[in-house]
């Protein structure tokens, strides 16, 4: 066989050939290298793009839903799957009544879904789901929009915003709106709002049906608040309001307002500042008002049956005056001439008869004193003077008051005292005696033999203070116990009607008891009838400071001295008395019959003392002594002494006296000895025998 003879040519060229194939190969697998590579960078990113997509899905607090038009769910963020209680990735290719949704509700959101991918808008929907992990029902509002997929299928997407807190604000703040518009309609109180950057004043219905105006007839601005105001308060309002604007407290005013028919309201006005600005300017102003007219209108009322009440009080003050002038100016009379008739040369039976009408005026003047001591609590005029004395002093003395009346029936007017009793003790000894003789009294009175005891003891002790407790206690007729339940109450006697035994007003023991309340104490009593009767209060007392313990000085007169009085007094009687014991007394008198008079004589000659009546004719004794005290009747008159002689013995009596320029004060009726004992600290030293 013949071999073929080589052709190294052909063989070159295949050669080149192939090498040509092997490099066009070389650099389709590069290039082929090339795009993988980039595949897989592409890849790479689209995973890092998706699953940023997912994150930015996932972390958004919207719902972010895509359906296709059966309402199956293609895609969801983990919000939505959270709300359902799954995976996003199990919610795919299902729909919401796979989930916690009702069937109902799954139809509906399926039969929107076509409804308006069928319209092809866009819409924005407010829904309410149920939370699938709570129950909780949630509000959303949702943007719907639809489109077609790139398969050409329309699919919706709906993003979805949790507006639960925001519906929940919204329905607190209707509520809230509503109550108020209740509570502002059952008060009845008209609201306004002031925006003060254009001056624009807003009012509600109510503001309107209180003045009978309509929206109308106003121009919305601040004048029409002004032009409502009464001419009179106008400025004194619009201050209060500038007040409030400046920063100094809510505006609140009660004043008048003027309604369209003429009428005049009162209301009570009330506002402040809601907001300022930055500088603290004032930007809006609100606030409401009342009619108050009806209250006002009570006010009134009060005040006027208050000025009626004070009037009445006056009247009854002024009666009390007049009385205790026209009673006691006669009994000053009776007393008095009746001392100095004792006080002369009588016969035994004539001795017996005056004092027969001594004891008679006395006990007149007992009665009289009673009323007005009552009528000077009832009134709230009584005031205590606290100072330092020995109560055992002072049980003494009611003792020796009430010995004769004791001694009388026969009675043992007895004392206990306690060992530990204070040697003094700081309190009102005058309302103690009054309150210790008025129980004495009553006990000897109601008591018709045996004894009547006194009996005082420590029953506290604290720094600066102690408590007694003082007791009477009668062997009388005691009081049962319908007759205990009337005790202390005005005008009021166990023994009444009648046919009764036993005199007396009736006021004693209440104004024993509103004694003591008065001095913070407490009143009582035990007793069974026919065993006799104890009566007891209680009083707290103060421990007197040293310097407030003092010892009085006994007095020296001189019987040969003399003094100059001027005596003002218009009453015939009492002028006669008033020489009578002046002149026993060793001194010179000198009568004026009122004021006028009284300022002539001072103008002649210079007194020693003045003694004033305060009631008189012409000239009564207030108006005398202040012109005296202004130098009408000479220097020496002018810093003289004037005495008060008065039948009115109210307390404000003695306040008058002293505004007048009196030095002191004496009232009626006086005796001999009352008259000489209050003239002593006044005349020169030794004239008063």
């Amino acid at each position: 066989m013949e071999s073929s003879p080589f052709d190294a040519a052909a063989a070159a060229r295949r050669i080149r050939h192939l090498e040509a194939e092997l490099e066009r190969q070389r650099a389709e697998l590069s290039r082929l290298s090339a795009v993988t590579a980039h595949l897989h960078r592409t890849e790479g990113e689209l995973r890092a793009q998706r699953q940023l997509l997912r994150t930015v899905l996932d972390e958004s607090p919207d719902f972010i839903i895509l359906k296709d038009h059966d309402g199956n769910f293609l895609l969801c963020n983990q919000p939505v799957a959270d709300f359902y209680g799954t995976t996003p990735e199990a919610m795919v290719g299902k729909h919401d009544g796979d989930f916690s949704a009702t069937p109902e509700q799954a139809e509906f959101f399926r039969q929107n879904v076509r409804a308006i991918m069928a319209r092809g808008e866009t819409e924005i929907v407010y829904e309410e789901s149920t939370d699938g992990e709570t129950g909780e029902t949630r509000s959303f509002k949702s943007i719907k929009k639809p489109f077609l997929g790139e398969d050409g299928r329309p699919r919706i997407l709906v993003i979805a915003h949790d507006v639960t807190d925001l519906r929940r604000a919204e329905r607190r703040a209707r509520e809230r709106e509503r109550q108020l518009k209740y509570v502002l309609q059952a008060t009845g109180e008209g609201v306004w709002d002031w925006d003060l950057t254009n001056n624009a004043l807003l009012h509600n219905e109510r503001w309107y049906d209180l003045l009978g105006y309509e929206p109308a007839d106003m121009t919305g601005t601040m004048n029409d608040f002004s032009r409502v105001l009464v001419d009179e308060e106008r400025d004194t309002i619009m201050d209060a309001v500038s007040r409030c604007l400046r920063g100094e407290g809510p505006y609140h005013h009660e004043h008048q307002m003027r309604c369209k028919d003429g009428r005049v309201i009162w209301v009570l006005d009330r506002g402040d500042v809601v907001e300022r600005s930055e500088s603290g300017a004032p930007l809006r102003m609100v606030g409401s008002f009342a009619d108050i007219t009806g209250r006002k209108a009570v006010e009134q009322a009060l005040i006027d049956a208050k000025m009626q009440a004070e009037a009445a009080s006056r009247a009854k003050s002024e009666f009390l005056a007049n009385m205790s002038h026209e009673i006691r100016t006669p009994m000053n009379g009776v007393i008095g001439m009746t001392s100095l008739l004792l006080d002369s040369a009588l016969s035994s039976e004539q001795r017996e008869h005056a004092e027969t009408i001594g004891d008679s005026a006395r006990t007149l003047l007992t009665v009289i004193n009673d009323i007005l001591d009552f009528s000077k609590i009832e009134a709230g005029k009584l005031e205590l003077e606290p100072r330092a004395f020995s109560v055992a002093s002072v049980v003494q003395k009611a003792l020796d008051l009430l010995s004769v009346p004791a001694g009388q029936k026969g009675l043992a007017l007895t004392q206990r005292l306690d060992a530990d009793l204070p040697r003094q003790s700081l309190g009102d000894a005058d309302r103690l005696s009054q309150v210790l003789l008025n129980l004495l009294n009553n006990a000897i009175k109601f008591t018709a033999a045996g004894r009547v005891t006194v009996a005082v003891r420590v029953v506290g002790q604290v720094p600066h203070q102690h408590r007694l407790r003082f007791e009477v206690a009668d062997t009388g007729i005691g009081i049962s116990d319908e007759g205990l339940a009337q005790l202390f109450q005005p005008f009021t006697q166990v023994d009444g009607g009648s046919n009764r035994r036993y005199g007396g007003t009736g006021l004693g023991l209440s104004i024993c008891r509103r004694l003591v309340t008065l001095m913070q104490g407490e009143i009582g009593v035990h007793s069974r009838p026919g065993e006799g009767s104890t009566f007891w209060f209680e009083l707290p007392f103060a421990v007197p400071d040293e310097a407030a313990v003092t010892t009085a000085a006994p007095v020296i007169v001189a019987a040969t001295a003399r003094g100059h009085v001027l005596l003002v007094e218009d009453n015939p009687v009492n002028q006669r008395l008033a020489i009578a014991i002046l002149r026993k007394a060793a001194l010179e008198v000198t009568v004026a019959g009122n004021g006028l008079e009284a300022i002539d004589e001072l103008r002649r000659q210079t007194f020693d003392v003045v003694l004033m009546d305060c009631q008189m004719p012409v000239m009564d004794g207030y108006e005398a002594s202040a012109r005296i005290r202004q130098g009408e009747a000479g220097t020496a008159a002018q810093e003289g002494t004037i005495i008060a002689l008065t039948a009115n013995a109210m307390p404000e009596e003695v306040a008058r006296c002293a505004a007048a320029g009196m030095n002191g004060y004496i009232p009626k009726p006086f005796t001999l000895h009352s008259l000489i004992d209050a003239l002593q600290p006044w005349l020169p030293h030794g004239t008063a025998a």
